[in-house]
């Protein structure tokens, strides 16, 4: 979020999985969008879809 003076990503491609799921979820802005490509740290990532659903 530093890097965007805490405005957030239009889109991301997260590759890394269960380890850093929750806070990749948290950089898109409103309307932004996060592509997966893989599961290196875990196939079962927590996630609070509340919050990706909202934005």
């Amino acid at each position: 979020m530093a890097a965007t003076d805490g405005r957030g990503v239009e889109g991301l491609i997260e590759k890394v999985a269960a380890q850093v799921w929750s806070s990749a979820l948290k950089l898109p802005v409103c309307g932004g969008r996060v592509g997966t490509c893989g599961a290196i740290t875990g196939d079962q990532p927590h996630a609070e879809l509340r919050g990706v659903s909202n934005r």
